[in-house]
């Protein structure tokens, strides 16, 4: 009994919550990697900065989705163009250009993700798309949760993200 409730309600979170924990951990390896090429060890939690990043795709296209504002989950936000206009947007309100960059990269990780679980409208609006259906079978299902728990696991083991997280809590309320 108990175990049916539990995969009932993995089942109903894999369908509204696409691989969270993945597309965090993805973004944040994409990131670290691009930081370590440009040499910013000491930018203050690009690793929060990363997951905000790499959700933010799905965080636009799905309640688009849901609002029936749009045909797929996968839509605007997945999109060359939304990255360049998140990561342009942030450089001419913060003027931080290491802070777009970030952002840039993780949303580009979150496609690179995608791409291998379905289509990815990269070049929407300058080349039209119509998404096919995507149908998951028990094996890819199964996988997607092995990604997820593996998501999980880097982000506790290999990343600072809730030391990060705290640390901005004690910070806003003086903890």
């Amino acid at each position: 009994m108990v175990t049916s409730s539990l995969m009932s309600c993995l089942s109903h979170y894999f369908n509204i919550f696409m691989l969270v924990l993945a597309h965090a951990a993805i973004g944040v390896v994409f990131v670290q990697i691009f930081i370590s090429f440009q040499q910013w060890n000491e930018y203050p939690h690009f690793e929060l900065i990363a997951v905000v990043g790499a959700l933010l795709s799905d965080l636009f296209d799905k309640p688009l989705y849901w609002g029936k504002l749009c045909s797929a989950t996968r839509s605007y936000a997945h999109t060359l163009v939304f990255s360049v206009l998140i990561s342009l947007t942030c450089w001419i309100l913060l003027k931080d250009v290491k802070l777009s960059c970030i952002l840039f990269v993780s949303v580009l990780s979150h496609l690179f993700a995608d791409l291998f679980f379905g289509y990815v409208p990269l070049f929407y609006p300058f080349q039209s798309f119509k998404y096919p259906s995507m149908v998951h079978t028990r094996y890819t299902k199964n996988i997607l949760k092995v990604l997820e728990l593996l998501g999980l696991m880097y982000l506790i083991l290999f990343s600072n993200i809730f030391i990060s997280v705290k640390s901005i809590i004690s910070q806003l309320f003086q903890i």
